[in-house]
């Protein structure tokens, strides 16, 4: 196998990864602030959703960066929703 043909099964591998991690944690952020709501003094909940938010944002920007290059835009470009308002 060439070595361009294994950077492109890597590149494609690696996008499909942060997919699902993008999944797992938005449903572990959803869990957990659930988990919150029901039970006010479990703040190790809100913790975890804290946590896990914060993975799902690296993660959301990290795919930013795989949707630029399929846009055919440099690495260093800015996601267009790079600056989206978060409210907590």
């Amino acid at each position: 196998m060439s070595k361009k043909k294994r950077h492109q099964e890597f590149f494609e591998e690696m996008e499909q990864w942060v997919k699902q991690q993008i999944k797992v944690f938005a449903n572990a952020t959803a869990l957990s602030y659930e988990e919150y709501k029901k039970n006010p003094e479990k703040t190790e909940a809100r913790d975890a959703a804290i946590t896990y938010q914060s993975r799902l944002e690296a993660y959301e920007f990290l795919a930013g960066k795989f949707l630029l290059f399929h846009e055919g835009k440099k690495f260093n470009d800015l996601p267009d929703n790079l600056l989206k308002e978060i409210k907590y």
